[in-house]
């Protein structure tokens, strides 16, 4: 979709359909929830975050892996870093195009898709009390699936969008 996207033109008309899918959440349902997009998936995650980060009763803890193809692709990337100083959400940034990419001041920004290994130290919480939510392409959302259940995540804790 994001390629989709940076070919438009001012002007341009779109048919969209949606939103799809649904997701109910109770202030300090979880414990942890594990948010991994990429590109355009970040929309949906983003209005997770923003609405658990801005509730003061919440103490849930937030966790985003965001891919991107290069740093300058990085959607809603002030929104994201302006979130990320609650004390209650985190965000990782991995670019797969930018090689030697740094970011802003106090930005994770990690060269590379999000492998195995990202997930397995990232996804560090009792599991029990966590939940992962995953947006992104269908390779991408079968990919983090996979990665979350071989470390011990079941189907009904991983929600794809």
């Amino acid at each position: 979709m994001s390629n989709i996207i940076r070919n438009w033109q001012v002007g341009s008309v779109t048919d969209w359909r949606g939103p799809l899918g649904s997701f109910s959440y109770h202030t300090n349902q979880y414990s942890h929830i594990y948010l991994l997009a990429a590109g355009t998936g970040i929309t949906p995650i983003y209005q997770i975050i923003r609405h658990i980060v801005q509730n003061d009763e919440e103490e849930t803890i937030l966790k985003l892996l965001y891919a991107s193809r290069t740093y300058q692709d990085i959607l809603m990337r002030k929104e994201l870093n302006d979130l990320a100083h609650y004390w209650n959400f985190k965000v990782l940034y991995y670019v797969s195009a930018d090689a030697g990419v740094r970011g802003s001041y106090g930005e994770q920004v990690h060269e590379g898709r999000i492998c195995p290994e990202d997930v397995q130290r990232e996804v560090t919480a009792l599991l029990e009390s966590s939940l992962a939510v995953v947006c992104g392409t269908r390779d991408f959302e079968a990919d983090m699936k996979s990665h979350l259940i071989k470390i011990g995540f079941d189907n009904e804790r991983v929600l794809r969008f």
